[in-house]
């Protein structure tokens, strides 16, 4: 592929996003019947293609919780989150999740909940509102 174009500027050298755009957007002479939607989403898909090593952790993350569909994903954030003055609906309690994780249940079957979270107490008081399977990962550090 063709080097990043670069500016120079008076103080060393800095790189033009600018000319570096037209690069990654310009579609190839033998995709261009394909069109910009397809050419960007294999742009996007090739960008975004987890490592192998992402692969290989996800893999055991999924074998450790015994991870089977369905399951519902719920992402809780009780930690600093609820402490941002400028941000006051961002604390939701676990007894809405439990809410929506039950009518999920009666809508498409799920019994299982996959919680991410930044709370200890998060998953028992899931488990305890909804009367349904909690698993999460813990020792997990954002």
């Amino acid at each position: 592929s063709a080097p990043c174009p670069v500016k120079e500027e008076e103080e060393g050298v800095e790189l033009d996003l600018e000319g570096q755009v037209p690069l990654v957007l310009d579609i190839p002479e033998e995709a261009k019947g394909a069109g910009i939607l397809w050419w960007s989403a294999m742009m996007v898909g090739h960008i975004l293609r987890p490592t192998d090593l992402l692969e290989r952790d996800v893999r055991a993350a999924r074998n450790a919780l015994g991870f089977s569909h369905p399951m519902l994903g719920v992402h809780i954030r009780q930690g600093d989150a609820c402490s941002d003055w400028s941000r006051p609906a961002a604390c939701v309690p676990v007894g809405e999740y439990a809410v929506a994780a039950r009518e999920m249940q009666q809508r498409y079957g799920v019994s299982r909940i996959f919680l991410a979270t930044d709370s200890s107490s998060a998953k028992e008081e899931l488990e305890e509102a909804s009367g349904m399977e909690v698993v999460s990962l813990s020792g997990l550090d954002r």
